[in-house]
């Protein structure tokens, strides 16, 4: 069927769906002449991008209208105009009394109603005539203007900047296209997966983009990408390798590496190794061990590790250099020796910490206010506000730059906005940690100290900290080793690499 339209200087050919470029079966596009979505019957030119709805191609040239008796209205195409009887705004097609100067939309216009059938919902949806501020069961938030509601429901309204959402988009941020869902599909619904941009909770029956490769979720509202300044772009916070910054995560277990940067940063790092050492929190000397240059029966060989012996300290495995005691078992790191005993600490500016020894209280047990979790090694504390860190959150600065969040560097927060990227916990005690300035992520204190690998004595092969979903990896195939419990994969996870013999695949394990 073909038509020749006023609007349009090539004839118009009648279809029933709109063909997509790559052969699917339908496009997402706008009728020309209402700026309303398509998704029926419609009229197309073969030339260009031209399209109208099927009812607003066969619209009356000229009509009679009850709320402007004195003239007939004609169709016509307009820029711009504002319609007399709803007052708003429109473009294109519309009617218009040219002796009284009388505009009218063609929603307004119109006696019959053009429903449309979206895909969101069961029922045929019918434009509003009028503009509305309503709250949309699409994206849950508040918008002024037009809207479809559906008149079997009643209840159920839909923005028309919602109903105009294409079924896929590629945001820059993400390597894989996001499709549009109309509810979270339901093998992603157990962990509560919050929104990827902004972080915060996604309702489960709200419209989300999502990559079921990655379990990447995302609100309607947040999937358009934000504008950037052109500083951000060009101007990468973070450039090369700084020796005075904290990279985390730590190599491993063992790794003093955080430690050491307290030291770095008081300019402490490069004291002489005293063979000898008198320590504050032991009565008796203590001797140096350096594998590079002393052996002994107790600690023979020149790549000394035993994950049995930890530093009365940091409560760390013991690895070289070490201070020990000759007449019993109490060790030290040599780093965890040379600790101040005064520090200013961005966790509790009001007071310098005092480095504690082993709390007399709870059997050694001391709760830190830095991380949350119980410790039984060394603590620096300030007894009058009982406020006390142990020596690895106390070694922390006030800015760390982590793997997981390379662009940008994470300053110290004192209470965090949101849930932590690693854990995905917003609650509880406490809500210290580091954050982000440039975007949403932030990560607790205990949790930006994870090791990057770490060994299990159930298993031969480090383990590996992965900070994503692995691609191509089902849903179902996330299952911890240990509890044998069903793993969110879009937390952070311990999980084990081996390369297969013929050197193409990987076989993970989580814990």
């Amino acid at each position: 069927m073909e038509l020749q339209h006023f609007s349009h200087k090539h004839p118009l050919f009648f279809r029933e769906i709109i063909p997509n470029e790559d052969g699917g079966d339908e496009k997402a596009c706008c009728c020309n002449g209402c700026l309303e979505v398509i998704s029926s019957a419609y009229y197309g030119c073969s030339q260009c991008e031209f399209f109208l709805h099927k009812l607003c191609a066969e619209l009356p040239q000229v009509i009679e209208h009850p709320l402007h008796p004195e003239h007939p209205l004609t169709l016509h195409k307009a820029s711009s105009r504002v319609c007399d009887v709803c007052d708003n705004r429109w473009r294109n097609f519309g009617y218009r009394c040219s002796e009284c100067n009388f505009d009218m939309d063609i929603i307004c216009a119109s006696a019959m109603e053009r429903k449309i059938d979206h895909p969101s919902h069961e029922h045929p949806l019918t434009p509003v005539r009028r503009t509305a501020l309503l709250r949309c069961d699409a994206c849950c938030q508040e918008h002024q203007g037009r809207w479809y509601q559906c008149t079997t429901c009643v209840h159920f309204w839909i923005h028309r900047d919602c109903a105009s959402l294409p079924s896929t988009i590629q945001r820059s941020d993400h390597k894989h296209p996001l499709t549009l869902s109309y509810s979270i599909p339901s093998q992603y619904t157990k962990f509560d997966p919050l929104c990827d941009i902004c972080r915060k909770r996604l309702r489960r029956f709200s419209w989300v983009y999502y990559c079921g490769k990655c379990r990447y979720f995302t609100h309607v509202t947040c999937a358009p990408p934000k504008i950037v300044p052109l500083m951000s772009i060009h101007s990468p916070e973070i450039e090369g390798h700084d020796s005075n910054r904290l990279y985390l995560p730590p190599d491993d277990i063992n790794s003093v590496s955080v430690i050491n940067s307290l030291l770095e940063g008081l300019g402490l790092g490069e004291n002489e190794r005293a063979i000898e050492l008198n320590h504050i929190s032991h009565d008796h000397p203590l001797i140096l061990f350096d594998v590079q240059t002393e052996e002994s029966e107790s600690y023979p060989g020149k790549n000394f590790k035993n994950d049995d012996i930890l530093c009365e300290a940091c409560v760390k495995p013991v690895i070289s250099p070490f201070y020990k005691c000759s007449l019993c078992n109490f060790v030290l790191h040599k780093c965890c020796a040379e600790l101040p005993t005064k520090l200013q600490h961005p966790f509790h500016p009001q007071h310098q910490l005092i480095l504690l020894g082993k709390s007399p209280k709870w059997w050694g047990l001391f709760l830190c206010d830095g991380c949350g979790h119980f410790c039984n090694g060394f603590s620096f504390g300030c007894v009058d506000c009982e406020y006390y860190l142990d020596v690895s959150c106390g070694s922390l600065p006030s800015t760390i730059t982590h793997e997981a969040h390379r662009d940008h560097l994470l300053h110290f927060k004192e209470n965090l906005s949101g849930p932590c990227n690693a854990c995905a916990s917003g609650i509880g005690f406490p809500r210290r940690g580091f954050g982000c300035n440039t975007c949403d992520f932030e990560l607790h204190t205990f949790c930006s100290l994870f090791p990057r690998t770490l060994r299990h004595r159930y298993d031969e092969h480090s383990l590996i900290l992965t900070y994503s979903p692995v691609e191509d990896r089902e849903a179902d195939e996330y299952y911890c080793e240990i509890c044998e419990e069903e793993m969110n994969p879009r937390l952070w996870s311990m999980m084990e690499c081996i390369l297969l013999e013929d050197g193409e695949d990987t076989h993970l394990e989580a814990y």
